[in-house]
Formats: structure tokens, sequence, C-alpha cells
């Protein structure tokens, strides 16, 4: 193929957002996400921040539900986004769909929020390659289950009533994303003059010690409890103090080197609230209002059949029953890695490929037979290769 042709060069795979039952995703997912915010806040700081860290000075100023998916998956967005700043509103829906889950407005309607945050997210993986798709029954069916799971009310009902609040979520979520990005900018100044706050924690061991001393002996476990959080807050104000002594022996050269990412994030904080706000018109394809008039015109067309058919017999009792779907949904941008391969036997979908090949680890799997002597003791010798077991090939049997 002659070079520079579009064909020649291959297109970056997208990232697939998992969406799936609440009880399928463990706390090592959830883990693998914060780990890899961790490592980012890290590699952009010098080594100066962590999660911690940014959690200690920013939970006081950015108000959040207690949605840990929501939130991780939204820093991580944050993440991309410095990595690759885009002034395409689109780019930005993401963090739009997930800031709408942790956002404390409007009031009252947390639950409802957080419901509305897998919706958005598996509309959009269904309408992304192609906006023209159809939906379907089976796509309402599932999320009914998972409406129903959280909230009662009909689907119809609960994505008009989205569609009305749809502005004030994204004027919430543009404040909040403008005070992430400032706050991380404020973080990375703190950091590189040497003037993080350590007595934040100090004061935090301080109070939590207090606490413990008014428990009495029926909340021994809550009280131990808190005196090893004391302790690790303790801790991080003597690592910030470290920090800070470091951050002072570069003088100039670390503010400089630092400079050009807290400027990018200053930026980032200017924008966001205009970009987030794009996403509320319905007449831009792919933007948050449209994927809610999409999901909306499906479930018009699909309206929910109010009878089931039953067989009926004078002289017997016969059920009708309609059955939803799994339940509640979560999603999530990042999975821990897989441990170990699925047992066929057990496995329910399809666990490879025609040639043996692993779906979860990529391995070669097959089984040839040597030979096989019948008789009253039936001998088959049968040799199973594995690619993961290459160690064994120099084995005293052989590969």
């Amino acid at each position: 193929m002659p070079q520079g042709s579009p064909g020649s060069a291959l297109s970056e795979r997208e990232v697939q957002i998992a969406i799936a039952p609440l009880e399928t995703l463990l706390r090592e997912d959830l883990g693998a996400a914060a780990a890899a915010v961790d490592q980012w806040l890290q590699d952009i700081s010098c080594g100066l921040l962590d999660l911690q860290s940014v959690r200690y000075h920013l939970e006081a100023s950015v108000p959040v539900v207690a949605n840990a998916f929501a939130l991780v998956d939204a820093l991580l967005d944050i993440a991309e986004l410095v990595r690759n700043p885009s002034n395409d509103p689109l780019q930005w829906v993401s963090l739009g769909i997930n800031l709408i889950g942790v956002v404390p407005v409007p009031l009252g309607l947390a639950r409802a929020r957080m419901v509305l945050r897998p919706v958005l997210h598996l509309t959009r993986q269904k309408l992304r390659r192609n906006p023209r798709a159809n939906l379907g029954a089976v796509f309402l069916e599932i999320l009914e289950g998972h409406l129903h799971a959280n909230l009662r009310g009909e689907l119809e009902h609960y994505v008009d009533g989205a569609l009305e609040q749809l502005p004030a979520m994204l004027e919430a979520a543009g404040q909040t994303a403008s005070q992430l990005f400032g706050g991380l900018a404020g973080l990375l100044k703190d950091a590189a003059s040497g003037n993080l706050d350590a007595e934040v924690n100090h004061a935090r061991a301080r109070q939590q010690l207090a606490q413990v001393a008014l428990y009495d002996s029926l909340f021994e476990v809550d009280a131990w409890t808190l005196a090893a959080a004391a302790l690790a807050n303790a801790g991080e104000g003597l690592l910030k103090s470290a920090y800070n002594g470091v951050a002072r022996q570069f003088d100039e050269a670390l503010p400089k080197l630092l400079q050009p990412l807290i400027d990018s994030l200053e930026r980032l904080a200017a924008r966001v609230p205009r970009f987030l706000d794009t996403l509320g018109q319905a007449e831009r394809e792919q933007s948050i209002a449209w994927l809610l008039q999409r999901l909306l015109q499906t479930v018009r067309a699909h309206p929910p059949q109010r009878g089931m058919a039953a067989a009926v017999k004078a002289d017997t009792t016969r059920q009708a029953r309609h059955v939803l779907s799994e339940g509640h949904n979560e999603s999530l941008s990042r999975q821990a890695p897989v441990r170990q391969a699925p047992n066929p036997r057990k496995n329910g979908p399809c666990p490879c490929t025609a040639h043996s090949i692993g779906y979860a680890l990529g391995n070669e799997l097959l089984s040839h037979t040597d030979f096989s002597l019948s008789g009253p003791f039936p001998v088959t010798w049968t040799r199973t290769y594995n690619s993961r077991l290459d160690k064994l090939d120099n084995g005293i049997l052989g590969a």
C-alpha cells in the first residue's frame, strides 16, 4: 500500500466504557481506575501530588455526592483533556456525563442523577459509531430494569424530566469542573513553591483524636479506626512538610517546569463552563441533550405493553409474569486486569475463538492426543499446549 494512503495508518481504538450490573464490578476495578488517577497526578507534579493530597485539599471546596465510580471517571476525563486539549465541545461529553453523577444539583434528586449516568453512557456508546442506529426494544428493557432497581416510574417520564433538569445540571457540572481544574492548578503552584499546607493534615489528626476520646467502650472498634485514620493524616502532614523542604531546594527551577501545565489547567478552568453548557443543545449531534432526545424518541416509539398473553383454562390457575433485566447498572472506564482464563465448561459466553485464542488473556490453548490404548485399563496420552506455560517447555516431559 502506498505510503500516506488513508489505510496506511491504524486508527487508535476508542476507549470502551464498561457498563455492567453493579454486582459484577469489583472493588479491584474501582481501585485500578483510582490508581490510574494517582499515577497521572504523580507524573504531572514530579511526585509532589497524589490522589490523597488532592482529596484533602479539594473535598471542602468541591462538593460532590458519594459516587466513587463517577468521581474517578471524571478525574480520568480531566487527565485525558489535560493531555489532549480540545476546543470541540463533543470531546467534553464524557466529562459532562460523569459530573452529572456527582454534582449535588438539583437538590433531592441525587439518586436520579446517579441513575442517569449509566443511561447516558450506554446510549452514547450505542450511537457513537452510528448516530442513526436503532436503539430497539431490548435496549429499552435493559434501561427499564436499571431504572426500576433504583426509582419508581415510567422510563418516558424519567427521560422527559432529565431533559427539563439538564440545563441546571450542566451549569452545576461546569462550576464543579472549573473548581477541579482551578484547584489542581492551585495545588501545583503550592507544590512547586513549597507551600503545601501540611497544617491541614495535622489539624485533621487532632480533630479525629479528640473524637476518639469522646467514644465510650461500646464503640471501641470505631475509635481505633479513627485513631488509625488520624495516624495516617499525621503521616501525610509530615510528608507534605518534607515535600515543601525538597521543593524549596529547587528554587525557581520547579515552578518554571510546572508553569506550562498550570497555565493549561487555568485555561481549561475558564473554558469548561462554556463547553459543558453547549452540551445542552439538542440540535448538536452527540451532545447530552441530543442523546436524551434520541432516547425519548425511542421510548415513545416502543410504548410499554400493558397486557400479557396467557392461556386460560377453566379448571387450572395460570400466571403471567414480566421479569425485568438484571437491575442496577454502573459504568467505569478502567477495570482491573484479568488474572485467570475462564473455564469453558462453566462460562456461558464463548470463551475463545474457533482457533483456541482466549478472549480474557489472549493465550492459545489446544490439546493433542498422541495415542489411545483400549483394554481393561484404557490409556489415553494427551498433551495440552498453553502459550502461558512456555516456561515448562524445557521440562523433563518436553513441550
